[in-house]
């Protein structure tokens, strides 16, 4: 009876954490996508803010809230169902801020609950560096051949299981400061996680 009772206990804490364990989708909306392909394409979500996409992820995600002013806030967010589009597991998140005007620069966000790219190969040309905490994360500065100007650095760290991205795309910057605020906003990620 007692070996009974524990198998069933079990099965029931398994049942509720992948219960928590996906997207809610309450509050979100199926963003139909124009892209014609044979491929099956993740099922793929808005949310009326970014706190809703936030709240509906099956992990814990903090937006940085300290950006330079002329980035505005984090307003595209486009949340993605991979793997089984219909499952609500396997699911990432991309969130971007943007500058106006002809010089455009962006800051975006990717966090991933699941291995989308392999993460050693991912690291393999980038720089390791220490964020706030403690925390390992990697550097990868990137520019494009045909622009010299144009630079796309990364940071990219694992925590429980999530894949975090934040980088930067544009022209024109000094590529230490860009380095320098790339790794303060993924701080400030990581501050948000500490609890």
């Amino acid at each position: 009876m007692k070996i009974y009772i524990g198998a069933l206990a079990l099965a029931l804490l398994a049942g509720c954490q992948s219960e928590g364990a996906m997207l809610n989708t309450d509050h979100l909306k199926v963003y139909e996508n124009v892209l014609e392909t044979e491929k099956e394409q993740p099922t793929m979500y808005e949310a009326n803010s970014v706190e809703e996409a936030v709240e509906s992820l099956p992990f814990r995600l903090r937006i940085p809230t300290d950006l330079p002013e002329a980035y505005g806030s984090f307003d595209d967010v486009l949340i993605s169902d991979f793997k089984d589009p219909d499952d609500q597991q396997d699911i990432g998140i991309a969130l971007t801020a943007s500058t106006e005007g002809r010089d455009k620069k962006s800051i975006a966000i990717f966090a991933a609950d699941f291995e989308l790219v392999d993460f050693e190969q991912l690291i393999k040309h980038s720089n390791e560096i220490k964020l706030s905490g403690g925390q390992k994360a990697y550097y990868s500065a990137s520019s494009n051949k045909e622009e010299k100007d144009f630079q796309s650095p990364s940071v990219y760290w694992m925590k429980d299981g999530v894949l975090h991205e934040i980088s930067h795309a544009g022209s024109g910057d000094n590529s230490e400061q860009i380095k320098e605020l790339l790794m303060d906003l993924a701080s400030q990620m990581i501050q948000g996680d500490s609890g």
